[in-house]
């Protein structure tokens, strides 16, 4: 996942690997024919949206160099955005360090996470389920993660 601060773009991976980019709480998916000039045309992952972004640069240094940023739908709410951007740094977490629990790995990476976090906020409250053996005997409160709390009360995510 990289981040370009001077134009608040962010990269990150859909589920079936692509590219994205999300500015604004909009996400845009690259497309597949390159622009003569070198750019790369970026458009709204929405359907019948006309939104786009035109970028010159590779990930770490991408400028944006063409928009149109009207959208015909809402932006994707925060609590959607920081769901897939942790979800994707688990799965990589969990493909690099193949032996350790995925599960350890989930309550370790959303720990650091909270502890990192500039506003504050928990991300205890993402609803972030947990693959697991869920209909092989197991109850639904074992698909969900309960953080440690920096307060004196019990912090735990909600059950379906």
């Amino acid at each position: 996942m990289a981040t370009n601060k001077s134009s608040e773009l962010i990269e990150t991976i859909s589920q079936r690997g692509r590219t994205l980019l999300v500015k604004n709480k909009f996400k845009y998916r690259e497309e597949s024919r390159k622009i003569v000039s070198g750019e790369t045309k970026w458009t709204c992952i929405k359907d019948r949206c006309t939104a786009y972004l035109r970028t010159i640069g590779d990930r770490d240094h991408r400028v944006v160099t063409g928009k149109r940023e009207q959208h015909f739908h809402e932006p994707d709410p925060d609590c959607v955005l920081k769901r897939q951007l942790l979800n994707q740094l688990v799965k990589k977490k969990v493909k690099s360090e193949i032996t350790e629990n995925p599960s350890h790995l989930t309550k370790k990476i959303l720990a650091e996470e909270d502890s990192t976090s500039a506003t504050g906020r928990s991300n205890a409250r993402l609803d972030l389920p947990i693959p697991g053996p869920l209909g092989q005997g197991a109850e639904p409160s074992d698909t969900y993660l309960e953080l440690p709390s920096t307060s004196n009360e019990p912090e735990t995510l909600p059950k379906s």
